[in-house]
């Protein structure tokens, strides 16, 4: 065949140049999350006891599903579907909702609401809302009939790109994350595509396609848009022709410009596979394009997905159990180590719902007994076991907790004299998040948790009380962080001092936290104002104000206001922040 025969010197040097490096290697999946813990005023704390729960992948582990069984008011609805989706995945794809027929059989606005209303669930019961592929925008197997019958190449074609506007422009900013936007163009182009460019010269239908793709980013720059196709991933020669031809065709669409943002692989597998085949495949369908004409420089590889798992046992009529548990393995193994691939999704759950009746997760023959079939525990055990995890420690000297873990969403439980602090991380990177404890009367941040932290003995722990008759009361000690039991050598009160000529600076100290202060200026003794509010029409020279603070290592705040050209009073109020 001509086009691979043009391509064989390529596929050749890839696959020599491709490495084994990323082979049984999940280095990339993960990150590491360290938790340092420490006081308010940053001492670091040994020993709080740090959990880390995950509750969610980033990568995408989908599956195809019915609409109406999400719908409680449809009469399709399933809750055994609703219950199973939510334990074992974090992403959907509609069967049908959103093929061009569908969508102009329905409205904008019920479409948008079937998007919102997958959103509305949780992936693998946590904190996060499913994730929506969009399937799919154009695709010859499933077009209106008033666009089949279109026999004007361009008549055809204004009429898909304006599909791809209507269809975009609806779905813009809704949370779909990813759109096949060009289904099938390698196995199925008779009644699009080739209609449009009946000699089906590959670049002048690349630059139809090109087309399309344009218009989805015309109207929605932020859509990630795939090409999605099946018999690649399973190809059954071991020469890799369709690979290389899918690689062609999507290579020659970004030459003309189109701007392609994944590759889809559907995976219908109908043989037995192995992970050596599907890692080569992956490995030459990420590959750079190669320089052009257009692109002196060439063009970085291409994200991929696997859009559509499933094991196609009609033509794979003699497969065992074992077999499909054994290639559906090869199939999660192969793209999650892949570095180029970032979600697995499978076409439904249960054979009874399956358009062959052959799904990969339940066979659901009786349908009040769902049962796990050898490939979907093969699922359950990879996406829920081998590549979820857990961690539990303590904080070391330096306060410190670190796991390398799966990217993700994760709960972050702390415990620490007995206090306990939780957050929700979403981990894509190197993170570390700090969580602080008062661990000393430096860091309590309300009165009340202050006088934890004192050995009140027998003297009063009273608002009003001053047991070192210092002349500060326990609320004055806490509002300037001093000691109540220790009487300061000199008052600590505001302190002024003549800076030079004019300028005047006045000091006060409150504690780092858990205290408020105003500052206000008089002329009389009698009207206050708040030094943010003040203003100086017509004077001269104009007066000059400025605060500044310093953070003190005792956990308290030294704030200095510095004065020029201002004649008149300031009193300056501490107090406790309102608690509402």
């Amino acid at each position: 065949m001509k086009r691979f025969a043009t391509y064989a010197a390529a596929l050749a040097a890839t696959l020599l140049a491709a490495t084994a490096l990323h082979a049984q290697d999940i280095a990339h999946r993960k990150a590491d999350l360290t938790v340092q813990v420490q006081t308010g005023s940053g001492t670091p704390l040994e020993g709080a006891t740090v959990e880390i729960e995950m509750l969610n992948h980033a990568f995408r582990f989908g599956t195809a599903v019915n609409i109406g069984k999400l719908e409680q008011a449809n009469g399709q609805y399933d809750p055994k579907t609703v219950e199973e989706i939510t334990k074992y995945f974090n992403s959907i794809t509609f069967e049908n909702a959103m093929k061009w027929g569908s969508y102009e059989n329905s409205t904008p606005s019920r479409i948008v609401s079937l998007a919102n209303l997958a959103k509305s669930y949780k992936a693998f019961n946590g904190p996060d809302d499913f994730r929506l592929r969009g399937h799919v925008t154009l695709w010859s197997q499933q077009m209106p009939n008033s666009a089949r019958s279109l026999t004007d190449p361009d008549e055809l074609n204004q009429r898909a790109l304006d599909h791809v506007e209507a269809f975009h422009t609806t779905l813009k900013d809704v949370g779909i994350d990813s759109f096949d936007l060009y289904n099938e163009h390698m196995r199925a182009p008779a009644d699009l595509i080739d209609k449009i460019v009946p000699s089906k010269n590959l670049a002048e239908q690349a630059t139809i396609v090109a087309a399309w793709f344009n218009k989805a980013k015309e109207v929605d720059p932020n859509a990630n848009l795939f090409v999605n196709d099946y018999n690649i991933l399973n190809f059954w020669n071991n020469n890799d022709q369709f690979v290389v031809e899918y690689k062609e065709y999507i290579d020659a669409v970004r030459d003309a410009g189109g701007q392609i943002d994944g590759i889809g692989l559907q995976a219908h597998m109908d043989r037995f596979i192995t992970k050596e085949q599907i890692t080569r495949r992956l490995d030459l369908l990420a590959a750079p394009m190669a320089p052009t004409a257009n692109h002196p420089d060439g063009l970085p590889g291409l994200r991929i997905e696997i859009t559509e798992l499933d094991i196609n046992d009609q033509q794979w009529s003699n497969a065992t159990d074992e077999q499909e548990a054994e290639v559906t393995q090869n199939v999660l193994e192969g793209a999650f180590e892949h570095p180029s691939v970032d979600g697995v999704t499978i076409w439904v759950i249960n054979d009874g719902s399956h358009w062959r009746g052959n799904a990969i997760l339940f066979d659901d023959s009786d349908p009040n007994n769902w049962v796990v079939k050898q490939s979907g525990q093969v699922w359950i055990d990879k996406v829920l076991n081998e590549w979820w995890q857990d961690h539990s420690g303590a904080s070391a000297t330096n306060g410190a907790y670190t796991a390398n873990t799966f990217k993700g969403t994760h709960r972050v439980t702390v415990t620490f004299n007995g206090e306990t602090k939780e957050e929700i991380v979403a981990l894509d990177d190197d993170n570390t998040i700090t969580v602080n404890f008062a661990a000393e009367a430096a860091d309590a941040a309300t009165y009340d948790a202050w006088t934890a932290f004192i050995t009140w003995g027998q003297a009063s722990n009273l608002r009003d009380a001053d047991p070192d008759d210092d002349g500060l009361t326990n609320l004055d000690e806490y509002l300037i962080g001093s000691d109540p039991l220790e009487a300061a050598p000199s008052p600590t009160v505001p302190k002024i001092q003549q800076t030079d000529g004019n300028a005047l600076s006045i000091d006060f100290l409150t504690r780092a936290q858990g205290a408020s202060f105003l500052i206000e200026y008089s002329q009389n003794l009698t009207t206050w104002t708040p030094i943010d509010q003040l203003a100086w029409p017509d004077v001269v020279p104009t007066p000059q104000l400025d605060l500044k603070q310093t953070q003190l290592p005792n956990g308290q705040t030294r704030h200095t206001l510095e004065l020029s050209n201002i004649v008149g009073f300031f009193r300056i109020t501490l107090s406790e922040p309102s608690q509402s």
